[in-house]
């Protein structure tokens, strides 16, 4: 079983500053309303989110809302205890088991990602601050 150990940011640019450069990692952005999940690494993940979201696109996004820190939007960021054993076939399982447990909680209207074919057959244990739409 894979555990994933959840942190709790007050915004993605938070995240982003502590985790940017992270190989693999789910992260989720909003809790209850638009919200995107996503991951590092079932693409091998060089570089971790820095290559994802590049510096100069944070930054154009805060030009874009006119704000330096989204309100009211904290994000999520999920690592793996044993990250070692955890390959890029089971980061994208997980992040497609984060999102089908979203759509079976939450209004499908929220949701800023593709709908997962299915249920992904993987054992997934979380701990730490977990959003609440995986409680």
């Amino acid at each position: 079983m894979t555990t994933v150990n959840w942190e709790r940011f007050e915004n993605f640019f938070a995240l982003y500053e502590k985790l940017q450069s992270v190989q693999k990692l789910i992260y989720v952005i909003g809790e209850t309303h638009h919200v995107y999940i996503g991951s590092v690494g079932c693409k091998e993940g060089e570089g971790g989110l820095a290559v994802r979201y590049q510096k100069q696109y944070v930054e154009r996004s805060k030009a874009i809302f006119g704000s330096d820190t989204p309100q009211n939007q904290p994000a999520f960021a999920g690592t793996f205890i044993d990250s070692n054993g955890i390959t890029s076939e089971n980061v994208g399982d997980i992040e497609k088991l984060i999102q089908w447990t979203f759509l079976q909680r939450r209004e499908r209207s929220q949701a800023l990602f593709k709908r997962p074919s299915g249920r992904p057959n993987i054992d997934v244990k979380y701990c730490g601050d977990v959003p609440s739409f995986l409680k």
